[in-house]
């Protein structure tokens, strides 16, 4: 594997912006990476049993916002059952520097900038519930940018990077040293509740998408598979505090509705396979900076949102709750 200093991306030219010229040093440059480095990087995932959640969000769908106020609660709230570790060795030193940074923004009640094209964050945390009883749950958030997955759209597919596809293929299931307990990879798909293309054209960017990882063949051999079928998902409206007037009850009746292509993935899964949910990072206000450029100034942050996300997150990957459930549960603690 080649060394750590050649394998992120460490030089940006552009000096008319610091703060995003400090992000981009943080994520791994995709065209850094050799299709066997990258499925080095993830076999060391499967082999050590470490839960993969890839992140799956168009321009605009709020997916660094949404990233940012994981990381925030993770590091700051002293009420959830759990604690996190951080981890910041290979391959997460890069990961670890953009989760730091993150805090940082969310301190300041400033927006994160967007995963720019042709990189990749990788974030590495462990969960470690207080109850005893309850394992600790490893994971690596897996975060690719928006722009280099609107390429899945059938027009622009002849522009889709090649590493995009290589770390989804990566992320195929794979069987513990029994080849018996396979992790299964969890898609966290995003979605804004008021898309700036529009409804019919934010579906299509989904349809399109996992259409490709469910049914692309090369050599007449499927892509993917098992990938899509074998897959849980987590289906998340984010921006949820645009729904002011309460126009829409819950994210299964907003996606029912205006997200077929989302709803097709739950259709006849386990309810155990998967997660609808609402999201929102707080109470957002567009401003400019004092060079005129647009910004996005947070000036509530909410804890209850991902508060929920991560329980909902745990149950998904391990089938435990973090909350004692009834008599029973508060007796024997599980």
């Amino acid at each position: 594997m080649s060394d750590v200093n050649n394998f992120f991306n460490q030089e940006n030219n552009q000096q008319e912006n610091p703060v995003i010229k400090e992000q981009e040093v943080f994520r791994i440059a995709l065209n850094t990476l050799s299709t066997d480095e990258i499925t080095q990087i993830f076999d060391g995932f499967h082999a050590e049993k470490r839960q993969i959640v890839i992140t799956i969000g168009f321009p605009a769908a709020g997916k660094s916002l949404f990233l940012s106020s994981l990381m925030y609660y993770a590091e700051k709230n002293s009420d959830k059952k759990w604690n996190a570790k951080a981890l910041s060795s290979y391959p997460f030193e890069q990961g670890d520097l953009a989760r730091d940074t993150m805090i940082k923004f969310f301190d300041n009640k400033r927006a994160y900038p967007v995963t720019p094209p042709g990189t990749l964050d990788l974030i590495g945390i462990d969960m470690v519930p207080h109850n005893r009883k309850l394992k600790p749950l490893k994971l690596v958030f897996v975060d690719l940018a928006g722009d280099d997955l609107r390429k899945f759209r059938v027009p622009l597919r002849n522009e889709l990077n090649p590493q995009v596809t290589a770390v989804l293929k990566a992320c195929r299931l794979k069987s513990d040293v029994n080849n018996s307990n396979p992790i299964r990879p969890i898609f966290c798909l995003i979605t804004p509740f008021e898309s700036p293309r529009g409804h019919d054209e934010e579906n299509a960017l989904f349809d399109n998408f996992l259409n490709y990882i469910a049914g692309h063949k090369v050599n007449n051999k499927k892509e993917f598979e098992p990938l899509y079928e074998k897959s849980k998902y987590i289906i998340l409206v984010s921006q949820w505090d645009n729904n002011t007037d309460f126009v829409v009850k819950d994210a299964e009746s907003y996606i029912r509705k205006y997200r077929a292509a989302l709803h097709t993935v739950i259709n006849g899964r386990n309810s155990n396979q998967y997660v609808l949910g609402e999201f929102s990072v707080g109470d957002l206000e567009d401003v400019k900076d004092r060079d005129n450029q647009p910004m996005v100034l947070i000036r509530r942050i909410a804890n209850d949102y991902p508060h929920k996300f991560w329980c909902q997150l745990y149950e998904l990957a391990t089938g435990k709750s973090l909350q004692p459930r009834g008599f029973l549960a508060k007796l024997f603690g599980f």
